[in-house]
């Protein structure tokens, strides 16, 4: 592996470890903060939505058609 390789995966090993440490501050601040709440929320305020990330179902047909021509 070539030193420009191993920073790319130290790259992406910090950024994982900050991702995982920002969802267990949220978890833990939620978890002290909704029992302090007068009224709970509505859960799909406390769900993330990212709608470019939103798969559109196919066919098994399409994609029968699309591995035919790979």
């Amino acid at each position: 592996m070539t030193a420009k390789e191993v920073a790319i995966v130290q790259a992406g090993i910090a950024s994982r470890m900050r991702r995982d440490h920002n969802e267990l501050a949220w978890a833990v601040w939620n978890i002290a903060a909704l029992p302090k709440a007068k009224k709970m929320p509505d859960l799909k305020k406390l769900q993330s939505s990212d709608p470019g990330r939103q798969v559109q179902k196919q066919h098994w047909k399409a994609q029968a058609e699309i591995l035919a021509a790979w």
